[in-house]
Protein backbone atom coordinates (compact mmCIF):
# COMPACT_ATOMS: atom_id res chain seq x y z
CA UNK A 1 0.00 0.00 0.00
CA UNK A 2 2.81 2.39 0.89
CA UNK A 3 4.56 1.74 -2.45
CA UNK A 4 1.34 2.42 -4.32
CA UNK A 5 0.92 5.74 -2.47
CA UNK A 6 4.52 6.77 -3.24
CA UNK A 7 4.09 5.78 -6.88
CA UNK A 8 0.84 7.74 -7.13
CA UNK A 9 2.47 10.82 -5.55
CA UNK A 10 5.40 10.55 -7.96
CA UNK A 11 3.11 10.27 -10.98
CA UNK A 12 1.04 13.29 -9.90
CA UNK A 13 4.23 15.32 -9.33
CA UNK A 14 5.57 14.29 -12.72
CA UNK A 15 2.35 15.27 -14.47
CA UNK A 16 2.41 18.67 -12.75
CA UNK A 17 6.04 19.26 -13.71
CA UNK A 18 5.20 18.49 -17.33
CA UNK A 19 1.81 20.24 -17.47
CA UNK A 20 2.48 23.50 -15.60
CA UNK A 21 4.92 25.01 -18.13
CA UNK A 22 2.43 24.24 -20.90
CA UNK A 23 -0.33 25.95 -18.95
CA UNK A 24 1.91 28.97 -18.33
CA UNK A 25 2.64 29.19 -22.07
CA UNK A 26 -1.09 29.06 -22.78
CA UNK A 27 -1.56 31.99 -20.45
CA UNK A 28 1.17 33.93 -22.29
CA UNK A 29 -0.45 33.10 -25.62
CA UNK A 30 -3.81 34.31 -24.34
CA UNK A 31 -2.25 37.55 -23.08
CA UNK A 32 -0.54 38.11 -26.44
CA UNK A 33 -3.70 37.37 -28.42
CA UNK A 34 -5.77 39.74 -26.28
CA UNK A 35 -3.12 42.45 -26.54
CA UNK A 36 -3.20 42.21 -30.35
CA UNK A 37 -7.00 42.30 -30.40
CA UNK A 38 -7.00 45.33 -28.08
CA UNK A 39 -4.51 47.19 -30.29
CA UNK A 40 -1.78 47.18 -27.63
CA UNK A 41 0.50 44.99 -29.77
CA UNK A 42 1.06 44.92 -33.53
CA UNK A 43 0.52 41.52 -35.13
CA UNK A 44 3.55 39.30 -35.55
CA UNK A 45 3.20 39.41 -39.35
CA UNK A 46 3.75 43.20 -39.33
CA UNK A 47 6.77 42.83 -37.05
CA UNK A 48 8.29 40.22 -39.34
CA UNK A 49 7.81 42.51 -42.34
CA UNK A 50 9.63 45.37 -40.57
CA UNK A 51 12.45 43.17 -39.27
CA UNK A 52 13.04 41.51 -42.64
CA UNK A 53 13.18 44.90 -44.41
CA UNK A 54 15.73 46.30 -41.95
CA UNK A 55 17.91 43.22 -41.35
CA UNK A 56 19.41 40.35 -43.26
CA UNK A 57 19.84 37.02 -41.57
CA UNK A 58 17.88 34.26 -39.93
CA UNK A 59 15.41 35.06 -37.16
CA UNK A 60 16.12 32.52 -34.44
CA UNK A 61 13.91 33.74 -31.59
CA UNK A 62 11.05 36.14 -30.96
CA UNK A 63 9.65 36.97 -27.53
CA UNK A 64 6.89 39.29 -26.40
CA UNK A 65 7.75 40.84 -23.05
CA UNK A 66 6.05 43.32 -20.78
CA UNK A 67 8.40 45.92 -19.31
CA UNK A 68 8.36 49.07 -17.21
CA UNK A 69 7.64 51.98 -19.55
CA UNK A 70 10.13 54.21 -17.69
CA UNK A 71 12.99 52.13 -19.12
CA UNK A 72 11.98 53.42 -22.56
CA UNK A 73 11.09 56.99 -21.60
CA UNK A 74 7.45 56.38 -20.71
CA UNK A 75 5.50 57.49 -17.65
CA UNK A 76 6.05 56.00 -14.22
CA UNK A 77 3.80 53.11 -13.32
CA UNK A 78 2.97 52.19 -16.92
CA UNK A 79 3.91 48.93 -18.62
CA UNK A 80 4.55 48.42 -22.32
CA UNK A 81 4.92 45.40 -24.51
CA UNK A 82 8.30 44.86 -26.16
CA UNK A 83 9.13 42.47 -28.99
CA UNK A 84 12.61 41.02 -28.52
CA UNK A 85 14.06 39.45 -31.66
CA UNK A 86 17.31 37.53 -32.07
CA UNK A 87 18.80 37.31 -35.56
CA UNK A 88 21.83 35.38 -36.75
CA UNK A 89 23.33 37.50 -39.54
CA UNK A 90 25.11 36.20 -42.62
CA UNK A 91 28.32 37.62 -41.14
CA UNK A 92 27.91 35.43 -38.06
CA UNK A 93 26.84 38.18 -35.69
CA UNK A 94 23.99 37.72 -33.25
CA UNK A 95 21.65 40.71 -33.20
CA UNK A 96 19.28 41.25 -30.32
CA UNK A 97 16.67 43.84 -31.26
CA UNK A 98 13.98 45.38 -29.10
CA UNK A 99 10.90 46.95 -30.70
CA UNK A 100 7.99 48.77 -29.14
CA UNK A 101 5.33 46.12 -29.74
CA UNK A 102 2.61 48.68 -30.51
CA UNK A 103 4.43 51.09 -32.82
CA UNK A 104 7.18 48.72 -34.04
CA UNK A 105 9.73 51.46 -33.36
CA UNK A 106 13.23 50.05 -32.86
CA UNK A 107 14.23 50.79 -29.27
CA UNK A 108 17.58 49.03 -28.85
CA UNK A 109 20.11 46.92 -30.68
CA UNK A 110 22.73 44.63 -29.16
CA UNK A 111 25.35 43.06 -31.43
CA UNK A 112 27.41 40.07 -30.44
CA UNK A 113 30.29 39.36 -32.82
CA UNK A 114 32.51 36.35 -33.32
CA UNK A 115 35.24 37.85 -31.10
CA UNK A 116 32.92 38.22 -28.10
CA UNK A 117 32.66 41.88 -29.05
CA UNK A 118 29.50 43.51 -27.87
CA UNK A 119 28.01 46.83 -28.74
CA UNK A 120 24.78 48.30 -27.54
CA UNK A 121 22.78 50.97 -29.28
CA UNK A 122 19.86 52.76 -27.71
CA UNK A 123 17.66 54.37 -30.31
CA UNK A 124 16.08 57.78 -29.87
CA UNK A 125 13.36 59.75 -31.65
CA UNK A 126 15.71 60.97 -34.42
Amino acid sequence: MFKLHVLFTFVVALVLVIALPALADMDKQDIAREAVLAGKVAPLSKLLSVVEQENQGEIIKIELEEEDARKWGGPRGNRIFIYEIKILTRAGELLKLKYDAKTLKLLATNRYGGNDRRSKDQHSDD
